[in-house]
Formats: structure tokens, C-alpha cells, sequence
């Protein structure tokens, strides 16, 4: 999974920003190992509570407006994607990155 929010030299990102997330299929047909669906949770606490993002697809980027609380230091990530041919990944990121 690829992620890209935007990020500053110090790692942070606005508070009001577009997200990206790319599922990269290594060494796969990419017809026969298209990916689809994916998804997006973000957390502004360490994990806690999530909210899933409302993604749009960009020919393999799938974009999200993040929009975290005025109090939150930082962004966790849960990605999730899925394969034609049944293969799959989610993965988490606790403080993946902080917020400016």
C-alpha cells in the first residue's frame, strides 16, 4: 500500500487536505489481479475510534478529504484492499503521520 497525504519536510500534513492510497500488486497480472474494492479508515487517536473515508477512484488512486478535529496531533491509517483472485491486505499505521 502506498500512501501519499501532502507532507511537509517535518511529516506533517494540513488538517484539511486530499489523501491518497495505491494498492501496488507485486509481480501480478494487473488484469487478473486488479484490485477492488478498496478502503480507507482514519484516526486522529492513537487508534481508538475510526472513520472511514469516502474514496474516489483515479485510475488506481483512490482519493480521500481528510478533515481532522482542530485537537488531534496526528493521523493514524487502516487500508484495506482486495484482489479478483481472492488475495488480500489491510494494514494499520498508528501515527502514520502529524498534523499541522
Amino acid at each position: 500500500m502506498d500512501y501519499e497525504a501532502g507532507l511537509d519536510p517535518a511529516g506533517r500534513a494540513e488538517r484539511a487536505s486530499d489523501f491518497s492510497i495505491t494498492p501496488e500488486v507485486v509481480g501480478a497480472d494487473a488484469r487478473r489481479d486488479a484490485v477492488s474494492p478498496v478502503g480507507l479508515e482514519v484516526s486522529c487517536n492513537d487508534g481508538v475510534s475510526w472513520r472511514w473515508q469516502s474514496l474516489r477512484d483515479k485510475q488506481g488512486m483512490w482519493k480521500a478529504s481528510l478533515n481532522a478535529p482542530r485537537a488531534a496531533r496526528d493521523a493514524s491509517v487502516r487500508g484495506t484492499a482486495k484482489q479478483r483472485d481472492g488475495g488480500s491486505i489491510a494494514q494499520t499505521v498508528i501515527r502514520a503521520f502529524g498534523l499541522r
